[in-house]
């Protein structure tokens, strides 16, 4: 509990950082453009969005937890507001679709979820009424008809990358063209008419196999498989309810964080060849969902043992 306190205080410090730089670098009139983001503490815009979204369920759910005070409570519902908000101007749409993705997992998992949306939902229709022109603005920046996005380059320029991934990892499987060389091996399996090079196949699965084989990624795989099935028996068989707050928080983050993932680009590796420095990726932090999830589990066990 400890070390999941010092972990919210820490996205609260940073979400409101990146909103306070955001609203001060961006001139207003682009604020609902889509053309700046929010992001002052990685790569780009993307990993911050898939940071927000592997940790945006866990405020949440600590909040409807009848374990907590009224006081805290009502300081957790804050921080996921100002979470939410970062979330949204990240501009990142597999962020939103995966962030989307794990309240549907509170929904279907959560009694108190499933109540709080009852209850929150004409304050939640009210508050769309009242700024949905800005809301809309916001929506319309990164979303098109359903034709005019299957015809933009944002779609095209995925379905490259797919499809070079692809065939990066079919001609190189068991070891994959190195790790982080996707970047540099980008023009020998280039696919399509894409005038870019890209440092990754927007789909972190993908890019693992195309840079490290299949083992690597099957490995990988596995690891998110048992991590989800140890979220999902914690808060099964948990009795404490602030443990089961926060198994479901990190289970619906982590399920969120892989749908977005799956999307949008996400590197665990990064090789620079001008500098010959090899050093991790910007989704290293992903790791802090499975590695609670292991060390609660760990502690249920012994605690049942005891």
């Amino acid at each position: 509990i400890l070390a999941v306190s010092a972990l919210l205080f820490s996205l609260l410090l940073m979400a409101v950082y990146s909103l306070m730089a955001f609203e001060r670098d961006t001139p207003t009139e682009t604020l609902l453009s889509g053309d700046e983001k929010v992001n002052q503490f990685f790569h780009n815009a993307g990993f911050y969005g898939l940071f927000l979204t592997s940790l945006l369920p866990l405020p949440l759910c600590l909040a409807i937890s009848p374990a907590v005070s009224l006081r805290v409570r009502f300081a957790l519902g804050l921080l996921f507001a100002i979470m939410l908000v970062a979330l949204v101007f990240t501009y990142i749409r597999g962020a939103w679709l995966g962030s989307a993705v794990s309240l549907v997992v509170l929904l279907l998992m959560s009694s108190e979820v499933r109540r709080l949306f009852l209850r929150m939902s004409p304050l939640l229709l009210v508050a769309f009424l009242v700024s949905g022109g800005v809301v809309m603005q916001i929506l319309w920046a990164r979303t098109y008809s359903v034709d005019a996005f299957f015809q933009s380059g944002s779609w095209t320029e995925r379905v490259d990358t797919w499809q070079t991934g692809w065939q990066m990892a079919i001609h190189n499987p068991a070891t994959g063209v190195g790790p982080g060389m996707f970047r540099y091996t980008y023009l020998d399996y280039k696919v399509g008419d894409d005038p870019f090079f890209w440092t990754n196949s927007h789909n972190l699965l993908l890019t693992v196999w195309a840079e490290t084989g299949f083992l690597a990624v099957a490995g990988l795989t596995g690891f998110f498989a048992i991590s989800l099935w140890m979220g999902q028996r914690l808060f099964r068989s948990a009795k404490d309810p602030l443990v089961k707050a926060v198994s479901l928080g990190l289970f619906a983050g982590l399920i969120g964080y892989l749908v977005g993932a799956s999307l949008h680009g996400a590197i665990l590796t990064h090789y620079t060849l001008d500098e010959e420095a090899f050093s991790g990726g910007h989704t290293l932090y992903l790791f802090l969902v499975p590695a609670l999830i292991i060390v609660m589990n760990r502690m249920q066990d012994r605690a049942g043992q005891g």
